[in-house]
């Protein structure tokens, strides 16, 4: 009985032990120590730094001394791998990297490059040593070596489509300025940003604008002027960076004034003498003086504020020059409404210039000229002769000539041809055949029969045509000119020519196409030149002409097929080259009667198989296609549906062999395509490293001479793409587990709604255990059940697809939390753990873990004075000099003092280095947790 009491009463301190260091474990939970990211590249020599922007070129000068590229790096990582390429020089270099910062040259050391384009490839790990890393970037940039500094050229008022030029001093009126207009700084060379800083002089205001894109305007923007009127200074600056840092590459000052005086404008000139109709005057035009007002001037027509108008007026014939001002309105010109205008007939011109004030004073307005003819004749010109025209084709018609129906343009019409000046036309088509006489009197031109561009309708025959021309409408008065022609029009029908085809009349013929190339013994054998023809023809006409040698052959044909040399049985014997050749088609024998066509085509023979080149690789499936790069891997979800490998060629050949190797079985397989791009079924060689050889033959099935060789290297892949997921946060129903045999327990994960599920995904649970996170017990949910076995456990949310990802796969007592994690990172699962996990102690009933809570209470406290850090105030680097326990993990995480994490990482066995130089001066908090014990140290940072 003594014995049963004494154990129960140990049992009862040792259970409130192990509750408070649960307690106290679950309140100090580990750090996530899952793979950070890449946040960017940065120049910089650890003091001064600059972000480095994709395809941004970037001037050596105004880069930090010294400089190197920074990967900036967010999260946990161990180590990062640097791929540098020279893209002007194809040299590349690669580096690895184990400390932070990570950087290229490694250990901080000054960029050795030089000056040009290059790309930079990173990737970081989590571990040292490489392995599968968490995230890779690719960046691209130029460094120049010139000094991008242009100079300012001046300035101008422009709205982007019409400018005015701004001189230093000078007045200018605001309506006489570009609609919506702005201030344009006008610059040469380079530069990347602005200042402009507007004063008003009239208000005292003061306007600064910073441009960091052409044009640079004030408003900025390209924004139209809202600086009112009055005298302005403007100092502009401009700078080789943007935001207009450093020094500046120029700096100009100008003054101006704008004004908005109210002044009236020109509208025009008009004939009036202020009772009849007036007429409009349009600049360049010709007048008759019988049509114009009777005892006219011309007026001068105005809008707005107006007091005087000053007339020149120029006799372009005579160089006779006349002046008039006019102080009252009307403004005319010999001078008010009642003096009429005295200088006859001729060309003149007449300029105008308008005033605020009487007598031509003050500032002038607006000013306008315009040149005009008074004609005292009626203008009279001449007939030049006719054609057949639809508007867009013609024919020339000739006196007495015969013309075919179908070789007139469509819908054509007869154009009476006209120089000079005219009003109206008749023309009288007599139809000789049938008697037939039609009238068309035209007021407009073209002036045409049948009348207003309508289609000849007059039929065929022998025609006689009388056209007049009048210098009035309405063909009254007498004709200018008149002409008459004769011709007729027959309707024959006529047959034409379809093509070319070389022949031999009994294998397969191949049609000659102009400007085609072909090879000699892909010709039929024995061949001549068919002409191919349609409709009635009695005989042909040839003309070929060697256009290498200049040599010309001819030869007439009476009997179909019409052919070239003739005959069907005459072979061509002219070899190979560069032919035109030449048929006329006649009605009648021996090229006698009506041509009803023709035609030409340029073709040549070649003697020898030309050969052709393989331009790239491309994975194709007949519709899309991605070219192959060398090198270059692929995921096969990315690739076409069904696709094959195509060898791309370009010029002359005739079939292609392919060998595709697997290089990582040494597997070859070999395609002999004879069709270009290559037609072949469905990629079915798997996934892998392999070699494609392509090999291009200027004959069939691989055969004749060998035109190129190419290879391509790649690899394939089948990566599994997952959503963005997040298995969350939280904490236990309990730290603390007290099991007994045959008796089920579980605990539930209280989460903090942070978890990112898309849809398909669920959170479940794992129990691990030990440094290892082996893990013991799975579950599909947030509640799971304990083992039987007392100890100290983890809990971990999982979030997964179960149709990429089952629990039931996972092997109790041998996977651990890495493996999944090492699954994920290898894009094989769509997955997310909780990699630090919740701690939980599961005590068995009669069990002695007692002791180890008591013994490992008892380490911590004796460890936790073991740690050292400095210096302390810090700079750049903390030293951190600390003893693990066997097996121990201890992670840490510096906050700031809002409680902001800004560092966080995993400490190793005794010196450890935490880089402070990207942080802000201040004291900070350092935080180090393990399963066993906990540590808070003090920092502070110096600057």
């Amino acid at each position: 009985m003594c014995k049963k009491l004494l154990i129960k009463t140990l049992n009862f301190r040792a259970l409130f032990t192990v509750i408070a260091f649960a307690f106290s474990v679950q309140t100090f939970a580990l750090e996530d120590t899952r793979c950070g990211s890449i946040s960017g590249f940065e120049f910089s020599n650890g003091n001064s730094t600059t972000r480095i922007t994709n395809n941004q070129s970037y001037y050596i000068g105004d880069l930090p001394s010294d400089f190197y590229v920074d990967l900036q790096v967010n999260g946990y990582s161990r180590s990062a791998k640097f791929y540098v390429k020279n893209l002007d020089t194809g040299q590349r270099y690669s580096i690895n990297e184990n400390r932070l910062p990570y950087t290229f040259p490694g250990g901080n050391g000054a960029w050795n490059l030089g000056c040009g384009n290059f790309e930079i490839k990173s990737k970081i790990y989590k571990y040292r040593g490489c392995g599968s890393y968490c995230d890779s970037e690719t960046i691209r940039f130029t460094i120049t070596c010139d000094d991008p500094c242009g100079d300012i050229a001046g300035y101008e008022f422009s709205n982007g489509s019409e400018t005015v030029a701004i001189t230093n001093n000078a007045v200018y009126e605001l309506n006489s300025l570009p609609n919506n207009f702005y201030l344009d700084l006008l610059v040469n060379g380079q530069s990347e940003s602005a200042s402009l800083k507007v004063k008003n002089l009239t208000t005292g205001q003061t306007f600064t604008i910073r441009e960091n894109y052409l044009p640079y305007t004030a408003p900025g923007g390209n924004a139209a002027w809202s600086y009112g009127t009055g005298n302005f200074k403007i100092i502009s600056k401009i700078f080789a960076t943007n935001y207009c840092q450093g020094d500046a590459c120029d700096q100009e000052v100008v003054y101006f004034t704008i004004n908005d005086t109210v002044c009236g404008e020109i509208e025009g000139f008009e004939f009036s003498n202020f009772s009849d109709t007036a007429v409009s005057i349009v600049d360049g035009a010709s007048y008759d003086l019988n049509t114009l007002p009777s005892n006219f001037n011309i007026n001068l027509l105005t809008s707005g504020p107006v007091e005087s108008a000053r007339f020149t007026l120029t006799n372009t014939e005579t160089g006779e020059v006349f002046n008039r001002t006019e102080n009252v309105v009307p403004y005319t010109y010999p001078g008010a409404t009642n003096v009429v205008w005295a200088h006859g007939c001729g060309t003149f011109k007449i300029c105008s210039n308008v005033y605020l004030e009487n007598n031509a004073n003050g500032e002038a307005c607006d000013s306008t000229c315009i040149t005009f003819t008074i004609n005292c004749e009626a203008p009279c010109g001449d007939i030049s002769g006719y054609e057949f025209s639809n508007g867009t084709d013609a024919v020339a018609i000739t006196n007495n000539a015969v013309y075919e129906l179908n070789s007139l343009p469509n819908d054509f019409y007869v154009d009476l041809l006209v120089n000079g000046e005219s009003e109206s036309a008749s023309l009288k088509v007599k139809n000789l055949t049938t008697g037939q006489t039609f009238n068309v009197g035209e007021n407009y031109l073209p002036y045409t029969a049948p009348g207003g561009n309508a289609a000849w309708s007059y039929g065929v025959g022998d025609f006689e045509i009388t056209g007049k021309i009048f210098a009035t409408n309405y063909c009254q008065g007498d004709a200018c000119d008149e002409a008459v022609i004769y011709f007729t029009i027959n309707d024959t029908v006529c047959g034409e020519i379809e093509g070319f085809e070389f022949s031999n009349f009994s294998d397969a013929a191949v049609s000659i196409v102009d400007g085609g190339s072909y090879d000699l013994n892909n010709l039929p054998t024995d061949f001549n030149i068919n002409l191919i023809t349609s409709g009635p023809l009695e005989s042909a006409f040839f003309t070929l002409t060697n256009t290498e040698t200049g040599e010309v052959f001819t030869k007439t044909e009476n009997v179909v097929p019409f052919t070239y040399p003739g005959a069907t049985n005459a072979v061509w014997p002219h070899g190979c080259g560069t032919f035109n050749i030449c048929s006329n088609i006649y009605l009648e024998n021996n090229t006698n009667g009506i041509e009803c066509g023709n035609l030409c085509v340029t073709f040549t023979i070649n003697c020898e198989v030309p050969c052709g080149a393989i331009s790239e690789f491309a994975f194709s499936n007949g519709t899309d296609n991605i070219t192959v790069a060398d090198g270059g891997e692929y995921n096969v979800s990315d690739l076409p549906t069904d696709f094959y490998v195509s060898a791309i060629t370009e010029g002359g050949s005739e079939s292609v062999r392919l060998t595709a190797t697997n290089l990582d079985t040494n597997a070859s397989l070999v395609f002999v395509e004879n069709v270009y791009p290559l037609e072949g079924a469905a990629w079915s060689l798997g996934l892998g490293n392999f070699q494609i050889q392509a090999e291009l033959f200027s004959g069939d099935t691989s055969t004749g001479t060998l035109c190129d060789v190419q290879t391509v290297n790649f690899t394939l892949v089948d990566v599994l793409e997952c959503e963005a997921v997040y298995a969350g946060t939280g904490v236990l129903s309990t730290g603390l587990v007290i099991v007994s045999p045959g008796v089920t327990v579980s605990v539930n994960v209280i989460t903090n709604n942070d978890a990112i599920l898309p849809l398909g995904y669920q959170l479940g649970t794992v129990l691990t255990k030990g440094n290892d996170l082996i893990i013991e017990k799975v579950s599909s949910s947030t509640t799971i059940s304990m083992p039987e076995v007392g100890g100290f456990y983890k809990v971990h949310t999982i979030a997964y697809n179960p149709a990429t990802f089952n629990l039931s796969d996972i092997s109790l007592g041998n996977t651990t939390v890495f493996n999944i994690l090492d699954l994920i990172a290898n894009n094989e699962i769509c997955a997310d753990i909780n990699e630090a996990g919740v701690p939980l102690t599961v005590i068995m009933t009669g069990s002695t873990d007692r002791v180890a809570v008591t013994a490992e209470t008892k380490t911590s406290a004796i460890l936790e004075s073991d740690i050292k850090l400095y210096p302390n105030p810090v700079v750049d680097q903390l030293n951190v000099n600390i003893t693990l326990l066997q097996g121990e993990v201890l992670t840490y995480a510096m906050m700031d003092v809002n409680g902001k994490q800004v560092l966080a990482g995993r400490l190793s066995n005794n010196t450890n280095r935490i880089q402070t130089n990207q942080l802000a001066g201040g004291l900070y908090i350092l935080r180090m947790t393990s399963e066993t014990r906990s540590f808070t140290k003090k920092v502070v940072v110096r600057k």
